[in-house]
């Protein structure tokens, strides 16, 4: 696990430096804008087996927005019928800390 912001930040300019590489390789050129949406909390955690504590879930969405994500789904409003791994859905939202410049966007499924 990458700890330090400037780990992090290294390892990303690792990544978009291979990513550069590949598409000149490939002939490609480089798109002008790449939106990176993190899904976890939404995706990930709707996968889980286990329900996820609702606090957990609010401190997992935290840690993310301090990484310099600039949109994290936060969580998915659906019926916890069908997905009961979201029913603290509006809970998790309400209570998260949502910093400036960083988008929360939901998953809505009717």
């Amino acid at each position: 696990m990458i700890s330090s912001k400037g780990a992090r930040l290294a390892s990303l300019k690792a990544t978009i430096s291979a990513f550069k590489e590949t598409c000149l390789r490939q002939g490609k050129t480089l798109p002008k804008f790449v939106k990176i949406v993190e899904v976890g909390p939404r995706d990930g955690l709707q996968n889980e087996k286990e329900i996820v504590p609702t606090q957990e879930k609010i401190d997992f969405i935290n840690r993310l927005s301090n990484c310099g994500l600039q949109t994290i789904e936060a969580t998915a409003f659906v019926s916890p019928k069908w997905v009961p791994q979201m029913g603290d859905n509006f809970e998790v939202y309400t209570k998260i800390n949502k910093r400036p410049g960083v988008n929360y966007t939901v998953n809505l499924q009717w």
